[in-house]
């Protein structure tokens, strides 16, 4: 007798699939592989009006990501850990820092018709971004404090991030074309659900009996 099915609901699996698929671990191992693991700027001019910077010149490392997932199955918080070693000319001198900075990304995985699964990623507002700024002489500290350089830098951070995300091949890693990864994985799957070796220990009927 054939066991009896119960039917999972559309929005069950959806729930289940973000939950237990899309673990906020491997949205944030996913973040950090689209980032990279370092970024060289520069020199590029950063600030504007009369606190205006003359160049900066930026060496970033990113640190592994940490994920969270929201109230909302679809959405997650990913915490990207970066040390900075920055530069700045400032014509007359060219003072060094160090910082230590934390970037929250705001993560919404949403389903396309026909089925592709598209990440929208937000850059953080220069105020959520933080960061603790190590000065490497007396001039830096006295030039951060007058100059409000911790602002200026948050600010030059998420639109550093937002160039980013926009470039090409960050744009096509968030978009899985569900379809394609299917039909790229099935022969792995085929041999998971039927392998060779069952399929050929599989006992043949005897015609005659």
């Amino acid at each position: 007798m054939t066991e009896e099915i119960t039917a999972l609901p559309d929005d069950d699996f959806r729930r289940a699939f973000m939950r237990d698929v899309l673990r906020p671990e491997r949205i944030a191992a996913s973040v950090d592989r689209v980032l990279g693991e370092r970024l060289e700027l520069g020199p590029v001019s950063a600030g504007a009006g009369a606190r205006r910077l003359a160049k900066v010149t930026a060496v970033a490392t990113y640190r592994p990501s940490r994920g969270q997932a929201l109230a909302d199955d679809s959405c997650y918080l990913v915490e990207v850990p970066v040390h900075v070693a920055f530069d700045l000319d400032l014509a007359v001198e060219t003072l060094s820092f160090e910082a230590e900075v934390l970037l929250p990304l705001d993560i919404k995985v949403l389903m396309e018709p026909p089925l592709t699964m598209v990440w929208e990623i937000s850059p953080p507002a220069p105020e959520d971004v933080t960061l603790e700024l190590v000065p490497g002489n007396r001039v830096g500290s006295m030039v951060q404090k007058a100059a409000g350089l911790d602002d200026e830098l948050r600010r030059f951070l998420v639109k550093v991030v937002d160039e980013e995300l926009a470039k090409p091949h960050v744009q096509r890693a968030t978009r899985i074309n569900i379809y394609d990864l299917i039909d790229s994985a099935w022969p792995a799957l085929a041999d998971h659900f039927l392998p060779p070796a069952d399929a050929s220990a599989t006992p043949v009927a005897d015609a005659g009996a």
